[in-house]
């Protein structure tokens, strides 16, 4: 890059160095002016990059605040997934163990179906033995006790068949009554297997309901989250457009500077140029001091003359101060080209005229309030060119008038009397 610079500052300075070769002095003076106006555009071309760089700077520091925010948002919606993906994962265990609890239950209400199944059909087989017995009994009838006592040896023996048959049909009738207890228990226990089956199906149901409640909330969790990480993308697409900007206008900028840099060594070889053509023609007397004019008619008074100075204000002095009332009219001491026009004000002349008058000569107004002049405009002799005013470093309204042969400043007392 340093090197193309200086291979544009050097193609710069030939072009200037050629040109005035071959051009009269007022060529020279155009050259320098379009140089001074490339100059001015470039200036206000830097200002422009520089602000346009200050607001990608901006767009881009709220971009990344926005990418952060974002990026935040993601990171809690992605703890609040995973939060409720646990949550369902736990769930689904849970059901898992109330599907094998309901299966256990299941086993064992079946295992007492058929234990009652057996009770049942013993205590029918007991009824069944206990009815024939008893049919066989009514079969025989009131002889059947006759029976016993001619078939008993003794009356004792009479008396324990008798006892015999008694017992059978007791025993019978007991057992008969413990199969229907044992029955009943069985029953109750498998009523109650039911129930606790009844209950885990149910606690099954509401574990479902409540898995399908913490899926539908993180479903929509998961929406929001695809929604934030779209937004995320569009403003990183954003960020990078604006970088792109940014890079951009850098490029733009440094090319604009080393444009300036050109311009501003060709405008030297210029002002250089001038001053040897003004230099000349001074010697040769081309240019009298009796052609410049008071430039602030009707206020004679000089607060500050040429020259070295002494006091609250010291150092050398280049122009001259007349003091007058701020708004008050200043003319062109001589007719020529606006060379400088500074509307803005700057730090030591604040506003002020430069005007080219030829032959090396240009006088300078400083300390303007308002120019009514630009670069370029040519203007006569008289005619008004500015107001006075305080700007720039100054301590009061007046008008500071300089008066130069080439760089050189003159004493403007030899060049205007009031």
């Amino acid at each position: 890059m340093r090197k193309r610079a200086a291979i544009r500052l050097l193609s710069a300075a030939l072009a200037v160095t050629m040109s005035l070769a071959v051009c009269p002095p007022a060529s020279a003076r155009t050259t320098a002016e379009d140089y001074q106006q490339r100059l001015n555009q470039l200036n206000e071309k830097l200002n422009s990059l520089q602000q346009q760089q200050g607001k990608e700077a901006e767009v881009q520091k709220l971009l990344d605040q926005q990418i952060a925010e974002l990026n935040e948002d993601l990171a809690t919606y992605q703890e609040q997934i995973s939060a409720l993906n646990t949550e369902i994962s736990d769930g689904n265990a849970q059901i898992a163990q109330l599907d094998n609890q309901i299966l256990t239950t299941q086993d064992k209400i079946e295992a007492k179906t058929i234990e009652i199944e057996q009770k049942i059909s013993q205590k029918e087989d007991t009824t069944s033995l206990l009815k024939k017995r008893i049919r066989a009994s009514y079969m025989a009838g009131q002889t059947s006790t006759l029976d016993v006592l001619l078939s008993s040896k003794s009356f004792g023996d009479f008396l324990s068949n008798l006892e015999y048959i008694k017992r059978i049909t007791s025993h019978d009738q007991d057992l008969i009554d413990t199969l229907q207890q044992q029955t009943d228990e069985i029953t109750a226990a498998r009523t109650e297997l039911e129930n606790a089956k009844a209950q885990i199906e149910q606690d099954k149901t509401d574990k479902e309901v409540s898995i399908q409640q913490v899926e539908k909330k993180r479903n929509e969790l998961l929406e929001k989250q695809e929604e934030q990480k779209k937004a995320a993308d569009e403003v990183k697409q954003r960020l990078a457009q604006s970088k792109n900007v940014s890079n951009q206008l850098n490029q733009d900028y440094a090319k604009a500077m080393e444009d300036r840099a050109a311009i501003e060594r060709a405008l030297e070889e210029a002002n250089r140029e001038i001053d040897r053509i003004g230099q000349e023609s001074a010697e040769k007397g081309e240019l009298t001091p009796g052609e410049f004019i008071w430039p602030l008619p009707g206020h004679s008074y000089i607060s500050s003359p040429y020259g070295n100075r002494t006091g609250e204000v010291s150092g050398f002095h280049t122009g001259i101060d007349i003091p007058a009332p701020a708004g008050t009219t200043i003319i062109a001491s001589r007719s020529g080209t606006v060379a400088a026009a500074y509307h803005n004000e700057t730090a030591s002349y604040g506003k002020y005229v430069v005007i080219d008058h030829g032959g090396g000569y240009t006088t300078l107004y400083a300390h303007c309030s308002s120019l009514d002049v630009n670069v370029g405009d040519v203007v006569t002799q008289g005619q008004p060119i500015a107001k006075v005013g305080s700007t720039g470093n100054s301590t009061g309204n007046h008008l500071h008038f300089e008066v130069r042969i080439g760089k050189q400043n003159q004493n403007p007392q030899n060049y205007v009397t009031y």
